[in-house]
């Protein structure tokens, strides 16, 4: 090689290191956020990731003992990175990694049982069906972080490895309600029969008639799904008395409506409630929409969520008065609220997001609002796992705050914490609500977001 090439090659390399350099110095990679496995103690602190409901299974403990813990959560579903949480008996436990194995039956794996979610589902049934707990559920099944949401041909782990024998799901056909409504009950043998009122609840039903959900379950086995019963469907009352149900008037209380104002994406209503009273209200969506709804009272609440053909959505289980979900028509929906033994005051909100779309061919959105004073603007989109996602928010005027969480309950960004941006892989295939709340001053504002 001649001393000429020699020189050329030395310079080049040269040329390479420094280009390398220059690289690493003005485009550094992106921080990925670190989705890792938190500890317990007498305290917890919040990691990326984390819900009430993964705390409580990794800790040992409940989502209600948590609640009762730390008054400061209002909202179950709603916690941020850094937040503090007291632990109820400062217990540690050590969770147990499940790895579940499609499987079409329920098969014996070792000490426990894998079983594939079938149509009408709901983990309380699916707990009663094997003889354990939604709190024992969840613990086997960390990947399930909303106890109200899972989906048909899941699969899950059974605690316990003892297999029992599920009955036949059954999927009612919702009927037109009658003519004439039939509440009375009519004693047959030793079990009472009832027609289903619209309105009605299996727990509605069970305190008018002085008995349990479980009982009532175990007297109708053709009920796979405690929070779906049609109107004019006849269940069994067990116990062969036909008790005296609380009075049904004649026409179905007419419930307030609720309202956006110009612009809003969620609106507020709050009252009093006697003991063991209940106040009806309705809401339009439309068919795919996500609806968040979210109850706080003094006292204890149940809500009930209906469309106006009497199917039941959604029918609070035991822990707090919330529901976050997709609607699956485009119709009136109706919310109920219902006092327990204690008169008690109440507020509701209610939130229907505003859904994000690109362009074709665009990988980015931005949308512009103003808001009041305190008030927020929610906005909807869905994301693939493993995608990249990159907000901001500018205010023209005023200070706002963003926070971010996918409808599993996951929070990537708290309004609490700094900043109005948020650069991050996106751990879950869902859809993530963005939303943007003004300080003590009326603000306007610019939203970019990107997905890559």
């Amino acid at each position: 090689m001649s001393k000429t090439n020699a020189g050329r090659y030395v310079l080049l390399g040269a040329a390479l290191v420094g280009l390398s350099l220059l690289t690493l110095l003005f485009f550094p990679s992106r921080a990925v956020p670190a989705y890792a496995q938190g500890t317990c103690g007498d305290t917890v602190t919040v990691i990326a990731g984390d819900t009430l409901t993964r705390i409580a299974a990794r800790c040992g403990t409940t989502i209600q003992a948590i609640l009762a813990a730390n008054p400061q959560i209002t909202n179950p579903n709603l916690i941020y990175v850094g937040q503090v949480i007291e632990m109820p008996g400062g217990q540690a436990a050590t969770p147990t990694q499940t790895t579940p194995t499609p499987t079409p039956t329920s098969t014996p794996s070792g000490t426990t049982t894998t079983y594939v979610v079938q149509p009408g589902d709901t983990l309380t049934r699916i707990a009663q069906r094997f003889g354990t707990t939604v709190q024992a559920l969840l613990a086997a099944n960390p990947q399930i972080t909303n106890p109200n949401l899972i989906y048909v041909g899941q699969v899950i782990e059974i605690p316990g490895g003892q297999e029992a024998t599920p009955t036949q799901t059954l999927v009612p056909t919702p009927t037109a309600t009658p003519a004439t409504p039939t509440p009375t009950p009519t004693p047959s043998g030793t079990t009472t029969t009832y027609v289903v009122q619209p309105g009605d609840t299996l727990t509605r039903i069970a305190q008018r008639f002085g008995t349990t959900v479980q009982a009532l379950l175990a007297a109708n086995p053709q009920i796979t799904n405690p929070n779906l019963i049609y109107v004019g469907q006849v269940i069994e009352i067990p116990g062969g008395q036909a008790a005296t149900p609380t009075p049904t008037p004649s026409t179905t209380p007419t419930p307030q409506r609720i309202s956006f104002a110009p612009g809003a994406t969620e609106a507020t209503v709050s009252g009093n409630l006697p003991a063991n009273g209940d106040v009806h209200y309705v809401i339009r969506a439309e068919a795919g929409q996500l609806l968040e709804v979210n109850v706080t009272a003094a006292h204890p609440v149940h809500l009930t969520i209906y469309g106006k053909n009497g199917v039941v959505i959604f029918d609070q289980p035991d822990g707090s008065p919330f529901f976050r979900g997709t609607l699956p028509d485009s119709e009136d929906y109706q919310l109920v609220i219902e006092a327990d033994t204690q008169a008690t005051a109440y507020s509701m909100t209610a939130m229907i997001p505003e859904r994000i779309s690109f362009a074709p061919g665009t990988t980015s959105a931005t949308e512009q609002g103003q808001l009041g004073a305190q008030q927020q603007h929610a906005y909807v989109l869905h994301a693939q796992a493993g995608q990249q996602m990159n907000v901001t928010v500018t205010a023209s005027s005023g200070a706002v705050s963003l926070t971010i969480y996918g409808v599993d309950g996951t929070v990537l960004k708290n309004q609490m914490s700094e900043g109005t941006t948020f650069d991050g892989t996106l751990p879950l295939t869902e859809d993530y609500v963005i939303t943007i709340t003004a300080g003590n001053a009326a603000a306007s504002y610019t939203l970019v977001v990107e997905i890559t």
